[in-house]
């Protein structure tokens, strides 16, 4: 009796430790339709949310301030290449503006 108990204990560990192997493997390596994995979807979107609160376009060389005036919706339903070009030149355009800003003290 307890040889049969215990082969069904683990009997439904692996089938549990399978499931949630299952699902982790979902979560991690699932990609949405632009074929990113969600976690670097969601880094990207968090970056992009961060730019658009945290800069202010005073901080921004004149030539940049245009990067501001970008659909935000349409950024974040658009293709991944688009919004990954868009951080960058973001993140360009921050790091120029404190390279004048901090290089010329």
């Amino acid at each position: 009796m307890s040889e049969s108990w215990s082969r069904g204990l683990i009997h439904r560990l692996l089938e549990r430790i399978q499931r949630q192997w299952l699902y982790r493997n979902a979560i991690v390596h699932y990609k949405v339709s632009d074929g990113l994995m969600t976690q670097h979807h969601e880094t990207i979107m968090e970056e992009i949310e961060n730019m658009i609160t945290d800069v202010d376009p005073t901080d921004l060389l004149p030539e940049h301030r245009r990067l501001l005036n970008v659909d935000y919706e349409k950024l974040g339903e658009g293709r991944a290449e688009h919004r990954q070009s868009w951080l960058m030149e973001m993140e360009s355009a921050v790091s120029a503006a404190n390279h004048i800003i901090w290089g010329s003290r």
